[in-house]
């Protein structure tokens, strides 16, 4: 099954301009599948998804995904960018309050969170754009030398038809049923977490019918 590795589209560095993040009180962690995926609601105010969306359409315009796959690699024909920015990466893991989600919930037996890769990316998709079924890698954050462990999604707008994040559980045996799939809603200011690397759930992101889907994308870092 195909995997996807690092996006690596643009070095560009500029905290000056990246709207800033509010610190958040009271969020919590929604356990969708244990050990696998969580969701947080009101992770980012609308304003400041918003504000996200016109950052990156001013200053890093999206640069469109070849329809046609490497060998190895799931179809997508998203848009998409990125920037190497550390600053970033801890504005959302301390200011706005991943870090303590984080440690409080996710846990590993040998490794907790320490922080974000500074891999920042965006992805848009518009009618009839998706990404289908792949595993994500880990990876290792150039900044820290630390791998990641799982994915952190954002979404920036919910006013779109079609685009849910749907995962694919593994068949118990052979006598029995194949668990349903699990489907995410895109919420504005919700961040989706999940595993990924070895563990990693089969997954997809479906096509957009109508409108546009924004997420805002780094990992977790491991150590």
């Amino acid at each position: 099954m195909p995997k996807k590795k690092e996006e690596k589209l643009n070095t560009k560095q500029d905290k000056a301009t990246f709207p800033k993040l509010q610190p958040k009180n009271n969020l919590q962690v929604i356990e969708v599948e244990a050990n696998q995926i969580y969701i947080i609601p009101n992770f980012l105010f609308s304003k400041e998804c918003d504000s996200i969306i016109q950052y990156f359409e001013t200053h890093l315009p999206l640069v469109a995904t070849p329809g046609i796959p490497k060998k190895g690699e799931a179809f997508r024909n998203n848009d998409r960018q990125s920037l190497h920015n550390p600053h970033i990466a801890n504005e959302l893991w301390k200011t706005v309050g991943l870090e303590n989600m984080i440690q409080s919930q996710v846990k590993e037996s040998r490794r907790e969170g320490k922080g974000l890769n500074s891999n920042i990316r965006i992805y848009r998709y518009s009618n009839q754009q998706s990404f289908g079924p792949h595993y994500d890698d880990s990876v290792q954050d150039k900044e820290t030398g630390l791998w990641t462990g799982w994915t952190l999604l954002i979404y920036l707008n919910e006013d779109m038809e079609g685009g849910e994040t749907v995962f694919y559980r593994d068949s118990p045996g052979r006598k029995r049923a194949t668990p349903p799939p699990i489907s995410v809603t895109p919420s504005r200011g919700t961040a989706l977490i999940h595993q990924h690397g070895k563990n990693c759930m089969l997954h997809e992101a479906m096509p957009v019918t109508q409108g546009n889907k924004w997420v805002l994308r780094s990992d977790v870092l491991m150590g």
